[in-house]
């Protein structure tokens, strides 16, 4: 059997298919940036992106929040946290070959602050804290792709650092001895007045 897939290896496929997605659709369309296009563009990318890494895992898409928490082990006495959102969907779930839920995927297009993505910040953090010694989740991430245009208030290139930057601080906030905080960033691609990059948020469990 083929060996279990490297969180590493997930990270570099999550960036590098949503950037595949940009040029893709701006090849399409004549020159639309891909936050034109809908969000489940990213998704499906992303998908196929880290079926492709050679090794053992399963994948769905929309799958029932609730439902996989079952599976992995997270749900134990008492009401699952509202901000878990139990009876949604989460856009990605990466399995393990044996059928246990490994990592959860959200999926956001231009995200241009961290309240665009505090929901899943705080969905992601409930789900990998619930029953967390005994839950088989290892991760949660959350893609993203982001733009910005030069005008009066800085330049794009500027406007994509802060976004990082502010996005990072925030998001590490939820730190804890459970939980480790980091983000993976792309290069940062310009084009005239305009720049895009894209980026995954990292929740890894420490143990």
């Amino acid at each position: 059997m083929s060996k279990q897939i490297s969180l590493d290896l997930i990270i570099k496929a999550i960036i590098s298919s949503i950037e595949q997605a940009q040029e893709d659709y701006e090849s399409w369309s004549g020159g639309d940036w891909l936050w034109n296009a809908p969000e489940y563009l990213l998704t499906t990318s992303i998908a196929k992106s880290i079926w492709s890494i050679d090794g053992s895992k399963l994948i769905t898409l929309e799958h029932n929040t609730k439902g996989v928490m079952g599976d992995a082990g997270a749900i134990t006495r008492g009401r699952i946290p509202k901000k878990a959102r139990p009876d949604g969907r989460v856009d990605i779930i990466l399995w393990r070959a044996n059928g246990e839920p490994r990592g959860v995927i959200e999926v956001k297009n231009q995200v241009r602050s961290y309240s665009g993505i505090s929901g899943d910040v705080e969905r992601i953090d409930k789900i990998l804290h619930k029953n967390h010694n005994y839950s088989s989740f290892q991760f949660g991430c959350i893609a993203f792709y982001t733009s910005a245009k030069t005008d009066k208030n800085g330049s794009a290139l500027e406007k994509l650092k802060k976004t990082f930057e502010s996005i990072k601080k925030s998001a590490q906030k939820r730190e804890s001895e459970i939980i480790k905080v980091q983000l993976h960033k792309s290069d940062i691609h310009s084009a005239e007045d305009s720049a895009w990059a894209t980026a995954c948020l990292v929740f890894k469990k420490t143990s």
